[in-house]
């Protein structure tokens, strides 16, 4: 059996592109039948892997009454719909392109720590009294709280932009279960990425424009003095070379 899963391709350009206008609404099962096939998954694998048929059913079926299934469900639009655009993604996940590094390099670059906390509290929900005392009547065993509050860190990374996650090289737990994050070498990332454009190359930086400002002796050009000496204050025109 072949490594496809549903899981086995998260296309990081799923995230870099446009969210698609879906015509059909098929179910989990047929969506993660759509991704083995576009992924190059064999026919009968992925029947078993997205739970379309199970292990009994494959059994006792035989290899043409599989594969007629799968036809079946290949001529479906709705899967049709969904194996086409797990194509792209799939092409685009396999395709090492300037642009792709491009924006990697960027979410290293620009990172911001503070998107791994959750920036307003969670949907209100019940939650176990850590202090409930089953002896006393009064005690509450379940208290209506937010989910999360502001400022705790966010602890599932699928809640997380697609920018933060490539950001991140280390995430876990430490033994006291408190989260612990470390983002990618920031300044690493900037150079790099700098280079790639070419930012910091001697035969760039010498084809920059460059703005030459004579200040003489640091009053001004003659001009500008004649303005000052004869000029209201509150009339005085605004000069960047008095500044």
């Amino acid at each position: 059996m072949s490594d496809h899963t549903p899981d086995s391709f998260a296309p990081a350009a799923e995230n870099y592109l446009p969210t698609p206008q879906f015509k059909y609404s098929p179910n989990q099962r047929e969506i993660d039948f759509a991704q083995i096939i576009a992924s190059g998954g064999d026919l009968i694998e992925a029947l078993s892997i997205a739970s379309l048929v199970t292990a009994e059913e494959r059994e006792k079926s035989t290899r043409p009454q599989l594969y007629a299934m799968g036809t079946r469900l290949l001529n479906n639009p709705a899967i049709q719909e969904r194996i086409d655009f797990y194509a792209i993604l799939h092409k685009a996940s396999m395709d090492i392109s300037v642009e792709r590094i491009q924006q990697e390099l960027a979410a290293c670059s620009f990172s911001d720590f503070a998107q791994v906390f959750h920036k307003e509290d969670g949907p209100i929900v019940q939650k176990k009294n850590p202090f409930h005392d089953p002896e006393d009547p009064e005690s509450e065993e379940l208290l209506l709280e937010p989910e999360w509050l502001a400022g705790e860190p966010i602890k599932n990374p699928h809640h997380l932009p697609r920018h933060i996650r490539a950001a991140i090289k280390e995430w876990g737990f430490d033994k006291d279960g408190v989260m612990k994050v470390k983002f990618h070498d920031k300044l690493k990332a900037v150079k790099t990425l700098g280079e790639m454009e070419g930012h910091f190359d001697e035969s760039n930086r010498a084809k920059a424009t460059q703005v030459n400002i004579s200040i003489g002796d640091g009053r001004g050009t003659e001009k500008a003095r004649e303005i000052i000496d004869v000029t209201p204050e509150r009339e005085r025109p605004e000069l960047d070379c008095l500044e």
